[in-house]
């Protein structure tokens, strides 16, 4: 079996909740945050091409189909959804 990672959609999340029960003094040395204090977080997909050719896709991110409020909440970076053409650059 191959298992490749593939890129999707970035967001911005807030610091504080992605870190853990930190300060921002803390965290904020080893990654750096917005105005809002979001930092970014990738979104990425497991691709499994099974040894009989079956191939798996699991897929839990952003995507780019929030309304422009939601989108600027959640931090979402692209306009449109990067998943397909991360696959179509493998072939798939």
């Amino acid at each position: 079996m191959k298992l490749y990672a593939i890129e999707g959609n970035r967001q911005r999340l807030d610091g504080g909740a992605m870190v853990g029960n930190a300060p921002k003094a803390l965290w904020s040395r080893w990654i750096e945050s917005d105005a809002l204090n979001r930092i970014p977080m990738a979104c990425r997909a497991l691709l499994i091409i099974m040894e009989d050719g079956r191939k798996i896709l699991l897929e839990a991110g952003i995507g780019a189909f929030f309304p422009p409020a939601m989108a600027e909440r959640y931090g979402v970076e692209e306009g449109q959804p990067c998943l397909l053409e991360s696959l179509a650059s493998l072939g798939y």
